[in-house]
């Protein structure tokens, strides 16, 4: 799996490196959805994106608050990250949103990522070729 996930990021420039830390990533759950709700789904994107880096390319591990700050910093979050990071952290706001998409991710029965859910009615878990997704919304049009 490791070589085709290389060959595959190959081809849109990134390095596929899996040398770094896995653990607890609550806090990048955490950081999404505060993104999500404070800023949008296009910023919580732009987010993704570097912890999706970060991760699958930097090595880094996506427990670590420094790490989840300079993703925050590298798309114009500033210190504002700090709400859901920091001492402070508003984990009663966002505990119950998190609970609200554990609940309904355990009640869909996805267990994998990617998972797609396309117009409240198709699943599709795992990754997919570009061919098959594009397929599953022209048949939706």
């Amino acid at each position: 799996m490791v070589p085709q996930m290389a060959a595959r990021m190959a081809t849109v420039g990134v390095d596929y490196s899996m040398g770094g830390n896995t653990g607890n990533s609550i806090d990048s759950h955490r950081l999404l959805t505060w993104c999500h709700e404070k800023h949008g789904v296009a910023k919580q994107n732009e987010l993704v994106e570097e912890l999706f880096l970060d991760y699958f390319s930097r090595e880094r591990f996506l427990g670590d608050a420094e790490v989840l700050r300079a993703a925050a910093q590298r798309v114009g979050l500033g210190d504002e990250a700090e709400e859901v990071l920091g001492e402070g952290k508003d984990d009663a706001f966002l505990g119950e949103t998190l609970q609200q998409y554990t609940d309904y991710t355990r009640r869909l029965r996805i267990t994998g990522a990617p998972t797609f859910i396309i117009d409240n009615a198709i699943m599709v878990q795992g990754a997919q070729p570009t061919e098959e997704l594009l397929s599953i919304f022209q048949e939706l049009d």
